[in-house]
Order: structure tokens, then C-alpha cells, then sequence
């Protein structure tokens, strides 16, 4: 009987890892048919965020310009990921994506975060006291000095990982 038992564990531990390993095939074989036909997958995806787009416009959740601007600023961003893949200038690339736009993303939460606290929360300690046009001066110092911040903090990572930000712009 407990001959038995211990089979069927077997049994049961071999069909998963044949499953584990099916499944890892067919995500490599995934893969391999993704890098070959990346172009067609890009434009799938620009054509579907596009209509996608376009329909929450119409369902007035965004605005015209908002429609516009992501409508046009999508594909140049899938542009520039590919581009920044195969460039010989892939160094510099690096740099620029975890300083400016890494640095302005993490900016912009720090910034947020800080601007309600200190500013606009009816119990901040600003929030009676500065007038619109001291509020706006103050908000922009604010992110610049965050954004400071952090850009070091990003060049400091940078450099000690030699600038390789990622698996992706090295696939």
C-alpha cells in the first residue's frame, strides 16, 4: 500500500515537471517567434492603444489633446526602445533613460507627495499662508531640487552598475 502511495508521488512529481518543462519550451519558443517578428507585434500594439485611445475620447473619460498627444507620443516612445536597442550609441542612451526619465518618474511621486503635504492639504502648514503665484515659484523649486536629488542618486547607481539599466536593452 504504501508502495503504492510513494509511485503515485512519483508519478505526480514527473507530470509536473514535464509540465514545467512544456511550458518552458513554449515560452522560449515564444520568445524566439517575438524577436523575429517584433515589427508586427509593435504595430499591433500601437494600432491597439490607438483605437483604445480614441474610444475613451469619445466616451469623454480624456481630453482632445490627451487623445493627440499619447496618440502621437506612443509610437515614438516604441520607436525609441527599439532604436536604443540597436544603437551604437547604446551607452549614452543608457544614461539618458536612467538619469532623465527614470529620475523625472521617481521626481514626480517625491514631488506629489511633497506639494500635498506642504502645500495644498488643508492642514499644511503652507496652505494659508502663500498666495497662488508664491505656490506655483514654490512648486517649482520644490521639483527642481527633488529632481536634483535624485538624478544624483541615479547617476550614484549608474555608475556603480556600469550603466546596464536592464535585460531589455541588451536583448
Amino acid at each position: 500500500m504504501i508502495t503504492k502511495e510513494k509511485n503515485l508521488e512519483e508519478e505526480d512529481s514527473e507530470e509536473d515537471i514535464l509540465e514545467e518543462k512544456n511550458f518552458q519550451e513554449k515560452f522560449k519558443n515564444f520568445m524566439e517567434n517575438y524577436r523575429k517578428n517584433w515589427v508586427w507585434v509593435s504595430i499591433g500594439g500601437i494600432t491597439m492603444s490607438t483605437f483604445f485611445l480614441w474610444y475613451i475620447y469619445f466616451i469623454d473619460i480624456i481630453s482632445l489633446l490627451n487623445a493627440i498627444l499619447f496618440t502621437i507620443f506612443f509610437p515614438l516612445t516604441v520607436f525609441f526602445v527599439y532604436y536604443a536597442r540597436k544603437s551604437k550609441h547604446k551607452f549614452l542612451l543608457n544614461k539618458i533613460m536612467l538619469i532623465g526619465c527614470f529620475g523625472y518618474g521617481i521626481t514626480i511621486f517625491k514631488w506629489l507627495f511633497a506639494c500635498y503635504i506642504l502645500i495644498y492639504a488643508p492642514w499644511a502648514p503652507f496652505y494659508e499662508k502663500l498666495s497662488e503665484i508664491s505656490r506655483s515659484v514654490i512648486i517649482l523649486i520644490l521639483m527642481g531640487a527633488i529632481y536634483g536629488i535624485v538624478a544624483y542618486i541615479l547617476y550614484r547607481f549608474g555608475k556603480k552598475r556600469e550603466w546596464k539599466i536592464g535585460p531589455f536593452y541588451y536583448g
